[in-house]
């Protein structure tokens, strides 16, 4: 000031420096200035902004987007930018990233028709969701028990859950097939002396099969000679019998 107070206004980022003096808040500062019986005070009018600075906790399977990047580690990440009033401004991310797990271990089942069925199950380390959709949907930590009331194939999707996240899923394929129709029964008569082929009189390709003579197993059914009620049992490749 030369002898005439002055008055002065700053509006700055965290501090200004004045007349050798730092300051760091807002306000109505003086400054006098004593020359002989001269006494001048200067007025400033300061207006101290501040830089926006915010810090965030974020856990995500997987990865995690932010601000257009997309993180797959864990880590402390720093977004630095200016704010509205021009100051220098820093966000911090901490993210935590969990690894999703992988689809549950399944196999495909068959059933025989009207045969009783019992809940699916897949292997997993942790809980398992059950639904009846590839994508989508409501999934159920209850087993679903395929029905085997009509002939078809349907298909389930399960995933497990390990650390809240929950993995891809896994398809689960069920059968209902029919049983092998082998025909009627046979009432078959031999001359004395006379022997019996036994294989010739059901088709059994693609069926595991054996005579059975007493609950025992005909050693050679291709010829037989011995009286009695000869059983034929075979099974599919689900497992279904006649």
């Amino acid at each position: 000031s030369n002898g005439v107070p002055a008055t002065y206004t700053a509006a700055v980022c965290e501090s200004y420096v004045w007349n050798g003096n730092t300051y760091t808040s807002s306000g109505n500062y003086l400054h006098t200035i004593s020359s002989g019986t001269c006494i001048v005070t200067d007025t400033l009018h300061l207006t101290i902004l501040r830089g926006d600075h915010n810090a965030f906790v974020q856990t995500a399977c997987g990865e995690y987007s932010w601000y257009g990047t997309v993180y797959t580690t864990s880590g402390d990440y720093i977004r630095r930018y200016t704010n509205a009033s021009g100051c220098a401004s820093s966000d911090t991310l901490h993210l935590n990233i969990i690894s999703i797990p992988p689809a549950p271990v399944v196999s495909a089942l068959s059933y025989c028709l009207n045969a009783p069925s019992a809940a699916l199950a897949a292997q997993g380390g942790g809980p398992l969701l059950w639904y009846s959709e590839a994508t989508g949907g409501q999934g159920s930590l209850v087993a679903p028990v395929p029905s085997t009331a009509a002939l078809g194939s349907t298909t389930y999707y399960v995933s497990q859950v390990l650390s809240s996240c929950e993995g891809p899923r896994a398809a689960l394929l069920v059968r209902v097939v029919n049983k092998p129709e082998l025909g009627i029964d046979r009432d078959i008569r031999l001359c004395f002396g006379g022997s019996l082929d036994l294989t010739r009189l059901y088709t059994v390709s693609g069926l595991t099969w054996q005579w059975l003579l007493n609950g025992g197993t005909v050693s050679d059914p291709v010829s037989v000679n011995q009286p009695g009620n000869y059983i034929l049992v075979v099974s599919d490749g689900a497992g279904c019998g006649d």
